[in-house]
């Protein structure tokens, strides 16, 4: 018996849907039922074939865009200036553009947290 490429890709994109599903379901509070809908593995997996589109392919630079959409939306990529920015950047290497992303959106939320409990 033989496993084919095309088998191993899709065991490996499977293993890492379940990943992200743990991730996020066991990080973000209130995300771990909508996460395992079908709704959820299919915005997974669009964000996935989204962070290929912009060149992210390894397992920790797609994450950090998956996680990403899911924080801010699934079209954060085309609607947050700051993110088409990274992401249009020739200069940038994919793990630049992911680390550039956590770090912009790490601050976006703790901003908008801070503006929400101020007085």
């Amino acid at each position: 018996m033989q496993i084919q490429q095309a088998q191993i890709d899709s065991l490996a994109t499977g293993w890492f849907e379940q990943r992200m599903v743990k991730l996020i379901g066991d990080t973000i509070a209130g995300a771990r039922e909508s996460v395992n809908s079908m709704a959820g593995r299919a915005f997974l997996q669009e964000q996935t074939a989204r962070a290929s589109r912009h060149g992210l392919l390894v397992e920790l630079d797609v994450a950090r865009f998956v996680i990403t959409a899911w924080l801010l939306g699934s079209d954060f990529d085309s609607r947050i200036p700051a993110f088409v920015e990274i992401l249009g950047d020739p200069t940038l290497l994919p793990s630049q553009k992911s680390k550039a992303i956590e770090l912009v959106a790490a601050n976006l939320l703790t901003e908008l947290q801070a503006g929400a409990l101020a007085p």
